[in-house]
This record gives C-alpha cells, sequence and structure tokens, in this order.
C-alpha cells in the first residue's frame, strides 16, 4: 500500500518536472525567439529537443504501465496550471536588457 502511494507521487513528481522543462522551455524559447535573426532555426530545434526529452521520459517512467503513464500525464498537465499563471507575472515585469 505504501509503496503504491509512493510509486504514485514519484510518478506525478515526474510528470511534473517533465512539463515543467517542456511549458518552461516553450515559454523561455518564445522569449528568445521574438528577438532573434534565426527565429524559425530555434522554434523547430527547441520543439524537436522538447518533445524528444519528454516522450523518453514518459517512457522511461510509464515501463509500459498504463497508470504510470496517467499519473506522469496529471502531473505534466498539472504543470501546465502551476507555469500560466507564473509566466504571466513574470511577462509584466520590465524587461532588463
Amino acid at each position: 500500500m505504501i509503496r503504491e502511494i509512493l510509486n504514485i507521487l514519484l510518478t506525478l513528481v515526474a510528470g511534473l518536472v517533465l512539463g515543467f522543462f517542456f511549458y518552461g522551455g516553450l515559454w523561455i524559447t518564445i522569449k528568445k525567439g521574438i528577438d532573434s535573426k534565426y527565429a524559425y532555426l530555434l522554434l523547430i530545434g527547441s520543439f524537436f529537443i522538447r518533445t524528444a526529452v519528454v516522450l523518453l521520459g514518459f517512457y522511461y517512467v510509464a515501463k509500459g504501465d498504463w497508470k504510470s503513464m496517467f499519473y506522469c500525464l496529471t502531473g505534466f498537465v498539472l504543470a501546465k496550471f502551476i507555469l500560466t499563471p507564473i509566466t504571466k507575472k513574470l511577462k509584466n515585469k520590465p524587461r532588463v536588457l
């Protein structure tokens, strides 16, 4: 029982970390891409790197178990809801060069 709860929590945390990596990386990419001369390369490269890391993370965490995949995906989606208000607050701060 305790082992199962610990496994669920660790899987949720792994999903959160993957979500923070993906959505945080997306936010940074957009911020950097606005001023970049080669924004299309930055956006495409970032997309493939972020997607590859997240897919490998899901594969490693799930280990073929649909329950682990579900909890990891739940953590991934929660990361979006956690990061959205944070990035809105950071968006309103003045830029420092």
